[in-house]
């Protein structure tokens, strides 16, 4: 199946959960987030803040917030996406795609980063589909010098058998679902 056909077939089916199962989904996952990867042991967590139905974030920014480990959120300008560190919510505004953004200019910059990456489709041996602009992949290119730890929060219905790649996408470490764990052994 190519990605044009899994993007529209994941999309069509996100738009089938309500806002409680959303909800109830998050929490589950969120929950084995928390007892998997210890988010402490991270300078930073950097994460997409959740859009329509993707799986939210709500409680790992939170989280960070609770817990005084740096949160950076991305935003997009003249095509490259960059993290930068909020505080609160309310140091975020609506920007690129209707999408909440950061308003503040702090460029995240740390080391040992656990991140939270979005995306439509996810295999199990750690490919993922984006949703096509390919920012992500562009950033972890441009990052290959920092730790990294790439995780998506995914519903299960998210995994998919196989997923055709470019020499341009990049995997993941690890996928978590309400029923499911992937994780990359360390090497």
């Amino acid at each position: 199946m190519n990605k044009k056909k899994i993007r529209d077939d994941i999309k069509t089916a996100k738009t089938f959960l309500t806002k409680e199962e959303i909800e109830e989904q998050s929490n589950v996952i969120f929950h084995k987030l928390e007892k998997y990867l210890s988010l402490d042991d991270y300078d930073a967590i950097y994460t997409y803040v959740a859009f329509n139905e993707e799986v939210q974030t709500n409680k790992v920014i939170d989280y960070g917030f609770r817990n005084n480990i740096k949160v950076a959120v991305p935003r997009i300008d003249n095509k490259k996406m960059d993290f930068y560190y909020i505080n609160q919510m309310e140091d975020l505004t609506c920007g690129f795609y209707g999408i909440l953004e950061p308003k503040t200019t702090n460029k995240a910059m740390d080391h040992h980063i656990l991140m939270i990456v979005p995306g439509l489709a996810f295999d199990e041996e750690y490919n993922r589909i984006g949703y096509g602009a390919g920012y992500y992949d562009k950033y972890f290119k441009e990052h290959k010098h920092l730790s990294i730890k790439k995780i998506a929060l995914a519903y299960d219905f998210q995994i998919v058998k196989q997923i055709e790649t470019t020499p341009y996408d990049e995997k993941i470490d690890g996928i978590i679902t309400p029923t499911r764990l992937f994780y990359k052994k360390e090497r």
